[in-house]
C-alpha cells in the first residue's frame, strides 16, 4: 500500500512539474524505422525520493494505445543501462502522443500516457502503464 501511495504521490509532482527534462538526449529508432528523441535525467520528486526520468513526444499520430506500449518498452530497452548508472530503483516515462488538430484553432493535440519503472530483485525492470 505504501509504494502505490508513493508511486501515485510521484505521479502526480512529476505530471505538474514544468521544467522540461533536458540534462541527457538520445534519439532511438523504432522496429518501424520511426525516429524519437527522448530525453531522460535523475531528478528529485520530492523530500527524500529520486527517480530516473524519461519524457519523449512524438509528433506521429498513434491510434492503439498497444503501440505507445510497445514503444515504451523500446524506448525503456534503449535506457535500461542509463537507468543503472544511477544506482535508483524507481523510473517515470512520461510520453506525449499526437492524436489529431484542433478544428478551429488548428493547433496540435496530445495525449499524456505515464509509465513506471520499479528494478526487481533479480535486477531487471518493470515496466507499467499508470494511466
Amino acid at each position: 500500500m505504501k509504494r502505490i501511495i508513493l508511486l501515485l504521490t510521484l505521479s502526480i509532482v512529476l505530471i505538474s512539474c514544468s521544467k522540461k527534462v533536458s540534462d541527457n538526449k538520445k534519439e532511438i529508432t523504432f522496429s518501424n524505422g520511426q525516429k524519437v528523441e527522448v530525453n531522460f535525467e535523475q531528478k528529485e520528486a520530492g523530500k527524500d525520493l529520486k527517480v530516473f526520468v524519461v519524457e519523449y513526444q512524438n509528433e506521429s499520430r498513434v491510434l492503439k494505445e498497444e503501440t505507445v506500449e510497445k514503444q515504451v518498452l523500446e524506448i525503456w530497452k534503449n535506457l535500461e543501462s542509463e537507468a543503472d548508472k544511477t544506482d535508483l530503483d524507481e523510473a517515470v516515462i512520461k510520453t506525449k502522443y499526437f492524436i489529431g488538430r484542433d478544428e478551429k484553432s488548428g493547433e496540435p493535440i496530445y495525449e499524456d500516457f505515464l509509465f513506471t519503472g520499479e528494478k526487481i530483485e533479480n535486477g531487471t525492470w518493470k515496466i507499467r502503464k499508470v494511466n
